[in-house]
């Protein structure tokens, strides 16, 4: 099991992940240790090393909007790395550093 997503608590690593809170059950593919961010589609942390941290911004789009469904003519904003967990600073979210 990823230890990101565990039932039995939070992710060793921030102490956020595996704790879903209310305002997050409407949203299947958000990463508990971000929340929903505006603008954003899909987003990682990194944490449990499914993949590397990334973000993809797509203004006027609801979050967790999967690439295949974003509204026709939206410019996509991808951050990968370290430029996706700078991106989670600004917002105040994120693994901490």
């Amino acid at each position: 099991m990823n230890d990101r997503f565990a039932d039995d608590g939070p992710c060793v690593h921030c102490g956020k992940c595996g704790v879903r809170s209310p305002e997050l059950l409407n949203y299947v593919s958000v990463d508990p240790c971000l929340g929903v961010l505006p603008d954003v589609t899909q987003a990682c942390c990194g944490h449990g090393g499914l993949c590397d941290p990334y973000v993809v911004i797509a203004p006027g789009n609801a979050p967790g909007t999967f690439s295949p469904h974003v509204k026709p003519g939206t410019i996509q904003t991808i951050f990968r790395n370290e430029s996706a967990l700078l991106y989670f600073t600004e917002q105040g979210v994120g693994p901490p550093r």
